[in-house]
């Protein structure tokens, strides 16, 4: 049990960064409008969040921001694009058992042939092969899996540390990590391994970043209604792919638990 406690302590201080992968991923692409521009997003936890958003922003600025800057500074770029495509395979892992879960047979089977090309061929993903003959990569996770059995709506939600989620998706967060390598390499290697690489996975994705700050800070008077609009529009985006819907096809509504809109132009 003493190692377990380690583990998720661990992930939880490694995995700060997580969050600002899908945030301002979605900021390099056009966002929709809710239907409605003066309609506010449902958060009903408002008063929680914005405290944990701003924890996690003292947290950022104090310790990951930094540690990402010596990161650029100390790393030449065609070093930090292998990294990137190295843990980016790393990541079909979950990716292949999610599309799986979702009954995505065709997916799952295309991933698992990037997943196997780029770790031979492409010397264990630090290259990526397999996109260069057209099998694209994927995103899914066991959040998106909820969403597909179903549990489509969920009230946005700022985990401390972890940075922007939902009700469902920190559900998911759990049964997804152990979808990936780092526990097990972890209980097979206790001697750091597994925390040296998931350092440097989250670091490379702040990294990766680095140059989105300004807009997320500069984008509105309040950058934490810009960070979770921007979540939300991404994740409502992911599951209308996950139905196959058009963002014409949907209404903007939300369920009665006053979660994610489905967002329309």
């Amino acid at each position: 049990m003493g190692r377990l406690r380690s583990l998720l302590l661990c992930t939880a201080l490694l995995m700060s960064v997580q969050g600002f992968s899908p945030v301002l991923a979605a900021q390099a692409t056009p966002q929709t409008k809710p239907l409605g521009e003066n309609e506010p997003t449902p958060d009903p936890l408002s008063s929680y969040n914005r405290g944990a958003y701003r924890f996690n922003k003292q947290l950022d600025n104090i310790l990951i921001k930094p540690l990402a800057e010596i990161y650029i500074n100390l790393t030449p770029e065609i070093i930090r694009t292998g990294i990137t495509n190295f843990f980016s395979n790393l990541n079909d892992i979950p990716v292949i058992i999610n599309g799986v879960l979702q009954g995505k047979g065709g997916q799952a089977t295309q991933d698992t042939g990037r997943l196997l090309l780029n770790t031979t061929v492409g010397i264990g993903g630090l290259f990526d092969p397999a996109t260069s003959i057209g099998l694209e990569k994927h995103e899914e996770d066991f959040g998106l899996t909820l969403a597909h059995w179903g549990w489509e709506d969920s009230s946005y939600f700022v985990i401390p540390v972890l940075g922007p989620s939902t009700i469902r998706d920190a559900i998911a967060f759990i049964p997804n990590y152990f979808m990936t390598v780092w526990p097990y390499v972890y209980f097979a290697y206790p001697h750091g391994y597994s925390y040296a690489g998931e350092s440097l996975a989250y670091l490379n994705v702040r990294a990766n970043f680095l140059k989105s700050d300004p807009a997320l800070d500069t984008a509105s008077i309040d950058p934490y209604v810009t960070l979770r609009d921007v979540y939300l529009q991404k994740r409502a985006a992911e599951i209308r792919n996950e139905f196959g819907m058009d963002a014409d096809d949907t209404h903007g509504g939300t369920s009665s638990q006053g979660g994610e809109d489905l967002y329309v132009e």
